[in-house]
């Protein structure tokens, strides 16, 4: 007999409640249509003020004395409640038995354990308290408002415990610590968080490497989307669609699954994430480091010292090999450990070597990071670029370790970076992967999943021609000597080694040229004379005018050497600081005469002058700026500034000319309209796509500037009566200068070598002589100096050769600097939350020449202000699009935004724990690959019906149909449907009269393209048109649906596991399946492992892994325990089919499928106020009948 309707039943689960037990098996219990509370509870007045969550678990199954099939079966939820506030969700756990505990885990699974986090729990934690405080380093990111961070303590133990907590609010301090090595920084972050803790957590303490005893201690870990659930649900057509449509509009694809409270967060000053860490690989070749008896452990990191070149370490371990991948520690193809490439620091997950002592050998080469402001585009995606694959050339070329990719699909936003091998990935696979080509800036992508429409992939990276390496050179006025500030230098000497300047003339006096001996330990340098250079034992130069050596020994002597300088000592001229208001303009040039004691000695005259530079810009357009710059004689009557004359000087008279510009060579930015996405007519931004030397016009300014503080020139020199001179000074610091650049800052990691010796420095500047592999750091020797730009030496090794080599640091823009690789005209960023509030955003910046940048949008998004050319912010996923009117510098753009923040609500009252889902609670529906159910129910209007009387519903080709009476329950019988004519026939009048008729037209389509607005395409043209207040509905598949017998076998001894193997050997006997199937209906059989375990030659049990024992049998007679929810049997074993010669604990195993489908539903009730006071929504189940 073919399957009917009637056939298709709901029954109830064991427990239809929310508490832990709920769910279960399958009931015989029919849940009948249109009865009130048949599966739900009326919702309470709390239900309504707090929110609710509730859980039931019912079968769709098929009831028939057969095994029909019910072909490609599947669930929909047809109708929803039509209060808003109330919304019901469909998803399966595919487990016949399982309880709402379960089902409950199985939700909350939407967030698992992601990547360790890049900090530590700062201190002890106690339950109760609802702040959760890190310690980080100051460079590594911020965790953002509404993200989740799981804590775990006693890792791996019995005692395990942890806790998924939702970030509400945070901030960050830096703070400066202290060891045995000095000074170190680290950032405190202190996070409100959702949620109590529910147990106490051990802490750590700040650590200069980061590691420590991890016994008993928490670990802090990022969260990644595991979305191992999907979830069913219904949505309303926006517009009627007709025969022959291939894509429908619903109205969005998301239904909360938990209630949320909406609050808003406020964000001020904010950078747009446009700092990006950048890697400037060294010149040398690899670094092996080896060390006998080193304990790596989990709670003891490795040390390698500086940075190192993501992609070079190599560590031999007891003979094993780990190398690094991404910022992990891999052995093989499994991660072992971090990497933390800026400090140099392997770190172990696990005590992989054990707890005793190892050898190590480490091989890396080394880099140097560096902080940059970066560039930045967004590429459109619409629906005629939406794909998975992009392959985008991004211009300027990326340094090494500092491109982003950021996108947004189904409302989450996922993030790739480039780990400064070419490699892109997040931190999970599943997010996606790529590759860039560091020569071309050609960046291969593959998404995760497809991105949103409208939404944008966005790129922020730091341009490979903004860090450089930082050469050695003299670091300039910086040193001091015994105290004495050292106001300027000596003409620069180009050199690679260790220096100290020392003031040795008395304030007022200079040193007459040619007259300086320098003497120390036995060793002698002299001042020749010529251009004021030391010969001898020792390096260097002589400002006379400053009475200032540079001094460079060429072999280090011990710290605290006696340095003697014997010398002419000559006064300066009268005044000692000699000051002009204004040059003589005299035509082709300016002109003044010192006043003042003269002669003026030679080789001792210097003056600051004022002269207005410039700078590109943009395309054509350059930047002026006023500064001040330091000239000097030659001693041959020639004022020079940077090997340019730029006057003369008559020493006797005192007499001074000044040209009123030179012209000079200066590294400038170049400048091209590249395309933002890629196309030849795609939108186009001016980016720096690299430097070029050009020849400049220099006018000197004849007014005073900040520089020479309001005079147009200052000026010292040496006249006077000569007079023998001595000082002694003491050698207590040494420095090794680079060369930056203009407007550039060095990196504090840096490494070399200085006479054969190797130093580093991490992160925090901090200078390390052979640091050790298990302690870290070194001996400590300095510390590196940023601005300007030079590595200082505290203490040294006596008789080193002072010779630098196997140098590598880098630089880039200094964040107060007028250089073009921090300028640009267009950007894109995304703001640290989403949704924004409307008319909510503003942003403020500087531009290449210093003027105010400010613009705030209005209600419908668009970007306004002064600076600005256009803009816009998408308030829904918060990505922000400006273009200038001219060069604004990256570093000084700020915004403030007031951004929506979704805060959970108590898991006890709720039903669930909000956390481990999505922030705003929402999930969705439709997915790429799903099948969509598009549909239309209409209902008749009242009517009495009579037997034998014939309806016609008005159209053809209906689906469902469904007579109810007038107690609103569904008439079971007493009419026939004709569903292609669309007509229904009254066999018997209905009891309860008057009558309504449910129909359903309907009709299943493959989603090929989801987007999130709700546009969703299919993969075949609908059959027919469907009018106003049609419906989407996503089908939960379950497949053909029919009892069977998957499983059949004997054992000789029953062990007790429920294995679908066989466990040792056979029994000797066996059933005959073959002649004597076994026997199944739809009606009776469910899902189950089944065992007859035989306790004599003819007896057994017959035992279900979920039901226990049901009944016992012999061989003697059939075998078909009932099914007291159907009262049919479970299975039939014909009593023929048993051999002879069983024995006690043999066992016959089986498994049964039954043709029922366990669902899960979710009713989910969100505050606010009832609308109604009675509501209902609608299941229905789906499938195909084999007709005869």
């Amino acid at each position: 007999m073919p399957i009917l309707d009637n056939d298709i039943k709901i029954l109830a689960s064991q427990v239809l409640a929310d508490v832990p037990e709920g769910g279960g098996a399958a009931t015989g219990i029919v849940v009948a249509d249109g009865v009130s509370n048949n599966l739900f509870p009326d919702v309470s007045e709390l239900d309504h003020v707090y929110g609710r969550v509730a859980l039931r678990k019912v079968f769709a199954s098929v009831q028939t004395a057969s095994r029909d099939v019910f072909m490609g079966a599947h669930a929909i939820i047809a109708d929803e409640p039509d209060d808003p506030g109330v919304s019901c969700l469909l998803f399966s756990t595919n487990d016949a038995f399982d309880t709402r505990n379960a089902a409950k885990n199985r939700i909350e699974s939407y967030l698992i354990q992601g990547p360790a986090y890049a900090g530590q729990l700062f201190g002890d934690h106690i339950a109760g308290q609802m702040t959760v405080a890190v310690v980080q380093r100051v460079e590594a990111p911020v965790p953002s408002v509404g993200e989740t961070l799981l804590v775990r303590s006693n890792e791996g133990l019995p005692t395990q415990f942890e806790q998924y907590l939702r970030v509400l609010d945070r901030t960050a301090t830096k703070r400066t610590f202290t060891d045995d090595k000095g000074d170190f920084e680290r950032a405190i972050v202190t996070m409100s968080v959702s949620d109590q803790l529910r147990a106490d957590h051990r802490g750590y303490q700040a650590s200069r490497t980061d590691s420590g005893d991890a016994a008993g201690k928490a670990k802090v870990y990022g969260t990644t989307v595991a979305d191992a659930a999907r979830y069913y649900g219904v949505k309303p057509l926006l517009t009627p669609v007709g025969a022959g449509d291939r894509t429908i509009s619903a109205d969005g694809i998301f239904v909360p699954l938990v209630p949320s409270s909406r609050t808003e967060v406020g964000i001020a000053d904010a950078r747009m994430n446009q700092q990006s860490a950048a890697l400037q690989a060294g010149t040398v070749e690899p670094i092996t480091i080896t060390a006998a008896a080193v304990v790596f452990t989990a709670a003891s990191a490795l040390y390698i010292g500086g940075g190192i070149l993501p992609g070079s370490l190599r560590l031999t371990v007891s003979g094993s090999v780990l190398t690094d991948s991404g910022g992990k520690l891999m052995s093989g193809a499994v991660s072992v450990g971090i990497v933390d490439y800026a400090n140099g620091i392997a770190s172990l997950a696990t005590n992989l070597f054990g707890t005793g002592a190892v050898n190590v050998s480490a091989t890396y080469s080394p880099c140097a990071p560096v902080q940059i402001a970066s560039e930045s585009v967004g590429i459109p995606v619409t629906d005629a670029t939406r794909r998975l694959t992009w392959v985008l050339p991004v211009t300027p070329a990326p340094a090494p370790g500092s491109l982003q990719v950021s996108y947004r699909s189904q409302g989450r936003w996922y993030v790739l970076s480039e780990d400064g091998s070419g490699a892109v990935r997040g931190a999970d696979a599943s997010f996606g992967a790529g590759s860039l080509n560091f020569s071309t800036g050609t960046l291969s992508l593959t998404l995760g999943s497809l991105p949103d429409v409208p939404s944008a992939i966005l790129l922020a990276w730091a341009p490979a021609a903004a860090v450089a390496a930082a050469p050695l050179q003299s670091p300039g006025a910086t040193a001091t000597a015994n105290g004495e500030p050292l106001p300027t230098a000596p003409t620069a000497v180009t050199s690679s080694s260790a220096e100290v300047l020392l003031a040795v003339a008395s304030p007022g006096a200079g040193i007459s040229p040619g007259t300086l001996t320098v003497t120390w330990a036995g060793k002698t340098a002299t001042d020749t004379g010529a251009a004021g250079v030391l010969s001898g034992d020792a390096d260097g130069g002589v400002s006379y005018s400053d009475g200032i050596v540079r001094f460079l020994p060429k072999v280090l002597p011990p710290k605290g050497t006696q340095i003697t300088l014997n010398f002419i000592t000559s006064p300066r001229g009268t005044p000692a600081d000699y000051t002009l208001g204004a040059f003589t303009d005299a035509g082709a040039e300016y002109s003044t005469t010192l006043v003042g004691t003269l002669p003026v000695k030679q080789r001792s005259f210097k003056a600051s002058i004022s002269v207005r530079g410039t700078q590109r810009v943009h395309p054509g357009v350059d930047s002026t700026f006023d500064t001040g710059i330091w000239v000097a004689d030659d001693g041959a009557g020639k004022i020079m500034y940077a090997g340019i004359q730029v006057g003369t000087i008559n020493y006797a008279t005192g007499a001074l000319t000044f040209v009123k510009a030179f012209s000079q060579s200066q590294r400038d930015s170049v400048f091209a309209e590249v395309s933002i996405d890629g196309t030849p007519s795609g939108p186009k931004r001016t980016a720096i796509t690299g430097v070029e030397t050009r020849t400049v016009t220099v006018p000197v300014l004849n007014a005073g500037s900040p520089f020479q503080q309001g005079f147009a020139m200052v000026a010292s020199w040496v006249s006077g009566t000569s007079a023998p001179a001595s000082k002694t000074v003491s050698l207590d610091t040494l420095s090794i200068g680079c060369r930056p650049g203009t407007g550039k800052t060095l990196s504090p990691v840096v490494a070399f070598k200085i006479g054969g010796t190797r130093m580093c420095s991490g992160a925090d500047g901090l200078l390390g002589e052979n640091p050790s592999l298990a302690a870290g750091g070194g001996t400590p020797r300095g510390r590196v100096v940023v601005d300007p730009g030079y590595v200082r030496l505290d203490s040294w090794a006596p008789g080193l050769q002072n010779a630098v080599t196997d140098w590598v640091a880098s630089a880039a823009p200094a964040e107060t600097a007028r250089v073009g690789a921090s300028l640009v005209d267009v950007i894109t960023f995304r703001i640290a939350a989403a949704p924004v509030a409307p008319s909510g955003f503003s942003i403020l910046g500087k531009t290449a020449g210093g003027s105010n940048v400010s613009g705030v949008a209005n209600a419908a998004g668009e970007v306004t202000g002064t600076g600005i050319a256009s803009g816009s912010i998408n308030y829904e996923t918060g990505v922000v699009s400006l273009r200038f009117t001219g060069q604004v510098r990256a570093d000084s753009l700020r915004y403030n935004a007031v951004a929506y923040s979704y805060v959970p609500l108590d898991s006890t009252v709720l039903g669930l724990d909000p956390v481990r889902l999505p922030s705003d609670g929402r999930v969705p529906v439709f997915r790429n690959g799903g099948v969509a159910v598009i549909h239309h129910t209409q209902t008749s209007a009242p009517m009495t019906v009579g037997s034998g009387q014939t309806v016609n519903l008005g159209r053809p080709n209906v689906g469902q149909v469904t007579v109810i009476g007038a107690n609103g329950a569904a008439v079971v019988g007493g009419y026939t449907v004709d569903r292609v004519a669309g007509t229904v026939t009254f066999t018997a009048a209905p009891a309860s009269q008057p009558i309504k008729i449910r129909d359903r037209i309907e009709e299943a389509a493959l989603m090929t393209d989801v987007q999130v607005s709700g546009l969703v395409k299919l993969n075949r043209p609908l059959s027919r048109a469907y009018p106003a207040g049609s419906k989407v509905s996503s089908a939960l598949l379950v497949g053909d649906m029919a009892a069977r017998v998957s499983l059949f076998f004997d054992q000789e001894t029953w062990t007790g596991a429920w294995s679908d193997n066989q466990i040792g050997n056979a029994a000797g006997p066996t059933f005959d399946t073959i002649n004597y199937p076994v026997e199944v209906q739809n009606a009776g059989a469910v899902t189950e492992r089944w065992a007859l375990r035989f306790n004599g030659s003819t007896s057994f049990t017959i035992i279900g892994e979920h039901l226990g024992q049901i009944g016992v049998g012999n061989t003697a007679s059939d075998c078909n325990p009932i099914n007291p929810a159907t009262g049919t049997p479970y299975f039939k074993l014909d009593k023929r089919g048993f051999n002879a010669g069983w024995s006690v604990d043999n066992v016959l195993r089986l498994n049964t499928v039954g043709a029922a489908a366990p669902l899960w539903l979710a009713r989910v009730v969100q505050q606010g106020t009832p609308v109604l006071a009675s509501d209902s929504f609608t299941l229905a189940v789906r499938g195909d009948v084999d007709t005869p």
